[in-house]
């Protein structure tokens, strides 16, 4: 997965920080993002910026959210295949015969469908490429 963070996101971290990047840049697979924490404090001081420099999965380890990315969900990694059992067998000719010993319901295609449909309509087909 491949973020793209922009400068103005909005960010939590897991310690429960919350802030707005203000520098974001990614060279290779590592990620150098500064972050402005929104505290009650006037004063602007160097504890109120983040410096964070690693790859994806420390950025994941690091950060709740940033912007439209939650960290928090667990995430199917692939749809799993319908469930159809055949049976191969060879004849004496070399021809084979097909069979069928469990054929999915109507109601598993459509609730497979809906799965697809639900994983492409969240986004996560795009996130993946």
């Amino acid at each position: 997965m491949d973020l793209k963070i922009n400068i103005g996101d909005y960010v939590e971290t897991k310690n429960g920080k919350i802030g707005s990047v203000i520098y974001s840049n990614k060279f290779c697979s590592h990620y150098n993002l500064h972050v402005l924490l929104f505290t009650d404090d006037d004063d602007s001081n160097s504890d109120n910026v983040i410096f964070f420099n690693g790859t994806i999965t420390e950025v994941c380890d690091y950060f709740t959210r940033i912007e439209k990315y939650d960290f928090t969900k667990t995430k199917k990694n692939k749809i799993e295949n319908l469930v159809c059992r055949v049976e191969e067998v060879r004849t004496g000719a070399n021809t084979l015969i097909h069979t069928i010993e469990e054929v999915p319901t109507n109601r598993e295609i459509c609730s497979k469908l809906n799965e697809i449909i639900d994983f492409l309509n969240e986004g996560q087909y795009d996130e993946q490429k």
